[in-house]
């Protein structure tokens, strides 16, 4: 179930970005081509399923491009952000890959690791999607002459944009889950105070008046 939801996510990332790889730029050099809508394409009604394959054919590794693009772009920017902020300043790639094999191997975390998978999928769509949408955004704003293109491309950068904040967002509320999961078990305790052990030198140095680490409550800092 998981990996046919993996390969959806995968084709969706792919026919958007064939979308302003192919689409766009054809409707902007042969507008003439759309202008009867599908009557000009019955020529091709017999090759559909042909067409069809071809389409997933290309989709399916271009959805893996954009999946890797748009995650080598999120760790460039906001991920370690997320990371620090959530985990602590100390945090390491390792020390939260262990975090998370130690919330997967547990039995009683069944759920956690649902939740987990959910927004991790609905984190790549989103990410994905907002990328595509706003590169066909751009590209209608640009290169349009029609006030529809030019409205069509607003709305659409708009909602790449939304998209954005979304993946943002849901990747920031993992982190609360894996880190509320972790902070039950002692083997997590330790990891986590591994990543803040300067806040909590400074914390009892006087530097910093912060409470003690605790585990955030993802059920309050989900929605918010």
């Amino acid at each position: 179930m998981a990996t046919t939801a993996l390969v959806v996510e995968i084709l969706v990332s792919g026919l958007l970005a064939m979308a302003w790889i192919v689409g766009v730029p054809l409707m902007l050099l042969f507008p003439e081509m759309f202008g009867r809508g599908l009557s000009n394409f019955k020529e091709f009604s017999g090759y559909s399923v042909l067409l069809g394959l071809l389409v997933l054919a290309v989709a399916y590794p271009l959805g893996w491009l954009v999946n890797f693009f748009t995650y080598a772009v999120a760790k460039w920017t906001y991920r370690k952000t997320l990371l620090r902020e959530v985990f602590g300043r100390d945090v390491t790639s390792d020390t939260y890959h262990k975090l998370k094999a130690l919330i997967v191997m547990q039995k009683d975390c069944d759920e956690i690791v649902r939740i987990l998978n959910n927004n991790v999928s609905v984190h790549r769509l989103a990410r994905a999607g907002g990328f595509n949408f706003i590169i066909i955004g751009l590209i209608l704003l640009f290169l349009s002459e029609e006030s529809e293109g030019v409205f069509v491309g607003s709305v659409l950068l708009s909602l790449g944009l939304s998209f954005c904040l979304l993946a943002i967002q849901k990747h920031r509320v993992s982190f609360i889950w894996l880190r509320y999961a972790a902070a039950q078990f002692p083997e997590g305790q330790e990891l986590l105070a591994t990543c803040q052990e300067k806040t909590i030198r400074e914390i009892e140095s006087g530097g910093v008046k912060e409470s003690k680490v605790g585990a955030p409550n993802p059920v309050a800092q989900a929605d918010s």
